[in-house]
């Protein structure tokens, strides 16, 4: 497939995907429950589908400008064990909680992805795990699901 068809296609989708998401947070069930900024539970992700129908739209327009340009091949043994690897990180977070959960998973992602330095694959999941959690937990005050083992914490 031709990369400039690919590149309308998949930001068509994008965009379809966008839209009805940004229709499915208008729902009556959550007006009036805006904060003193006028902001509630539907604003960051409306936020969040408005960049996705803006990135389906970026997508569209460089998939007219290269429309000759051809598609290289997709790496499915790669693509599929990244779907494996994000099914198994959504099932087990809210039973192994974040931390347990996230640094396997960014491990294996980073092994996949041919990082071959094991110490610097090693820090980089550990690291960003940490940080992520001490972020969302203690800066946010938005508390990530917890492991069991880690309770207290």
């Amino acid at each position: 497939m031709k990369e400039g068809t690919s590149n309308i296609i998949s930001g068509s989708t994008i965009i379809i995907i966008g839209i009805l998401l940004l229709l499915e947070t208008t729902k009556a069930q959550y007006a009036g429950m805006e904060d003193g900024l006028g902001t509630g539970p539907s604003f960051f992700p409306q936020v969040l589908m408005i960049g996705f129908i803006l990135t389906g739209t970026l997508t569209i327009f460089n998939g007219i400008k290269h429309k000759g340009n051809f598609l290289p091949r997709i790496n499915w043994p790669k693509v599929l064990i990244f779907i494996s690897l994000t099914s198994v990180l959504f099932f087990s977070v809210s039973r192994l909680g974040f931390l347990l959960s996230a640094f396997p998973f960014l491990l294996v992602a980073m092994w996949v992805m041919e990082f071959r330095k094991k110490l610097w694959i090693f820090f980089i999941s550990l690291g960003f795990s940490l940080c992520s959690w001490y972020l969302f937990n203690f800066v946010f005050e938005i508390t990530l699901p917890t492991s069991p083992w880690f309770i207290y914490v």
